[in-house]
């Protein structure tokens, strides 16, 4: 996965803050096996990524030796109902929550109109 650019960083200090957008981090939670656990997030970094002071790039974490995350906090904030909408032509109703769902856990049988 690729996130799109949201970067926030210190004035030159040794820490970079990657603020990821919801739309990327919508998609990252719809990978199941993609940063849900410390055993399934790592990083690789490009040359090009970032440079120090003296304009050097950065040593490149190459995706075959890609860093496993130090400090993993995981989603712990259920999806909440964010809107739902019925069409009584169609015979469709439609839930719309506040984060990506897992279809495949929905239980027709808690929803109540």
């Amino acid at each position: 996965f690729v996130a799109q650019p949201a970067v926030g960083a210190d004035s030159n200090t040794n820490r970079v803050q990657i603020d990821i957008t919801s739309q990327d981090l919508a998609v990252i939670k719809s990978r199941r096996t993609l940063a849900t656990e410390t055993g399934n997030t790592y990083l690789a970094l490009d040359a090009l990524g970032i440079s120090d002071m003296a304009g050097n790039d950065i040593t490149p974490v190459l995706s075959s030796f890609a860093q496993q995350v130090f400090f993993y906090d995981a989603d712990i904030v259920p999806p909440v109902l964010a809107s739902f909408s019925l069409n009584m032509t169609a015979g469709r109703l439609v839930l719309t929550f506040s984060e990506n769902v897992n279809a495949s856990t929905f239980n027709i049988s808690a929803v109540s109109l």
